[in-house]
């Protein structure tokens, strides 16, 4: 009997003190469901192989589809650990999601809280929709990634379809999109570029058309100072209509023109 009580603390010893964790099956095909109330899919998750533990579960080569009314959104990961009592799902190693609607998005680590309806990160994020690319320092989203805040170091590019035209804008962040509204919202040491000039604000929101796919004017505030060649223009707001390539000027706007030199022959 002290033999058995002596190996039994030993053992509990050795493990930590948090008791045993044995490995309960190794599933290849690994394959995970849920259906809404009305019958109706709303997420799936699948491996090429899962180690299955008590509340844990690893998955290989992982999977995920999460199915709204109006697109899906795919996620895949090379490995993934799926806490099943929080339907907590941490992703990592060639993270990727793209949705039906021609989002894509590429990072090293997400987690996924399936109860909260949220994703995260912490590390570098590559997010691509039509002619407008982000790059940012960590992200949160709702899983149908309708509505994204970046946290930092924000830089976004917008192509044109039919020119190499090209508009940058850069922050330093948090940057908040929420595609239902059309809009983005830049906060803190935002830098406006295009081949026309250069615009630095405090603050801008840019409006997108319609189909997400270009950018139909943006709205600067705070301290703007706008930079055309030599020529440098300040206001306090100032709205920019890329159809008509037009800017309009609020709030004290003033104007400064440095003379080009002139060079004469003799």
């Amino acid at each position: 009997m002290v033999l058995k009580s002596i190996v039994f603390l030993l053992l509990f010893s050795l493990l930590g003190g948090k008791g045993f964790v044995f490995s309960q099956q190794t599933i290849k095909g690994f394959y995970l469901s849920n259906f809404q109330s009305n019958g109706t899919k709303d997420w799936e998750l699948k491996g090429r192989e899962a180690k299955v533990y008590q509340n844990l579960v690893e998955i290989f080569d992982m999977e995920a589809k999460y199915f709204r009314k109006d697109r899906m959104i795919d996620i895949k990961a090379d490995k993934g650990k799926l806490n099943r009592e929080r339907m907590r799902t941490y992703l990592e190693d060639n993270v990727k999601i793209r949705s039906s609607d021609g989002l894509s998005l590429f990072t090293n680590s997400l987690i996924w809280l399936k109860n909260a309806n949220l994703i995260n990160t912490q590390d570098k994020v590559v997010l691509t929709k039509g002619t407008m690319t982000i790059e940012a320092q960590g992200m949160q989203a709702n899983t149908s990634l309708e509505k994204v805040d970046f946290k930092k170091d924000v830089k976004i590019k917008f192509s044109k379809e039919d020119a190499p035209q090209m508009i940058t804008i850069d922050c330093k962040g948090p940057l908040e999109i929420n595609y239902k509204k059309g809009e983005a919202i830049f906060k803190s040491q935002v830098i406006v570029e295009s081949e026309e000039g250069k615009m630095i604000a405090d603050r801008a929101i840019v409006y997108f058309t319609k189909d997400s796919k270009s950018i139909e004017r943006i709205v600067a505030e705070g301290n703007v100072k706008i930079y055309r060649g030599a020529n440098v223009t300040f206001a306090q707001k100032a709205t920019y209509l890329n159809e008509e390539k037009k800017i309009i000027l609020e709030g004290r706007p003033r104007l400064i023109l440095f003379p080009q030199k002139v060079s004469s022959k003799d």
